[in-house]
């Protein structure tokens, strides 16, 4: 199944607004490690639109989603395969959305995507999922905590540019 999505559309032709949900199988290897998941994401620096990364599960069970605006379908199955080759996609007939009863913990507006560094510690790799996936084993198995990620990318403005158009006019 690597390299290519299984879809089970509802609609394959859905409006350009409306949203598409996907099921992340994770890699069955790790070798590419953060330094590839930091290029994955830099594709996304000139898209407008929000994607949110879900992590959904208990002690027993995780499961990994994605959910972005129909738009992106064909660019975001290109990268993922293009990032993670050894991973698959499951399109779902139905979108993941928030319950009603959903609690929001904010973080910073703008903040930097880490690189490799920020995860080698005295030179040992650090799974940069192991505390997130550390707070499901607390989680009964009757239960379930789902996790929302919204990402807006955007491209640091540079001072310059602003003056070297103009030179360059």
């Amino acid at each position: 199944m690597a390299g290519r999505s299984n879809t089970q559309e509802k609609n394959p032709l859905a409006p350009k607004d409306e949203l598409v949900s996907y099921q992340i199988f994770p890699f069955k290897d790790n070798e590419n490690g953060v330094s590839n998941r930091h290029a994955f994401l830099k594709n996304f620096v000139k898209v407008k639109s929000e994607i949110q990364f879900v992590v959904q599960g208990n002690t027993t069970n995780s499961k990994f989603f994605v959910v972005l605006p129909h738009s992106l379908k064909g660019y975001f199955e290109n990268v993922f395969y293009s990032a993670y080759n050894t991973s698959d996609l499951l399109q779902l007939k139905q979108n993941i959305t928030r319950s009603a009863s959903t609690h929001y913990i904010h973080f910073k507006k703008k903040a930097e995507i880490a690189v490799k560094d920020y995860y080698v510690q005295d030179g040992d790799y650090i799974d940069p999922l192991r505390d997130l996936l550390a707070i499901f084993s607390s989680i009964p198995k009757d239960s379930q905590l789902t996790l929302f990620f919204t990402y807006r990318f955007y491209e640091r403005k540079n001072p310059f540019k602003h003056i070297y158009d103009f030179v360059n006019k």
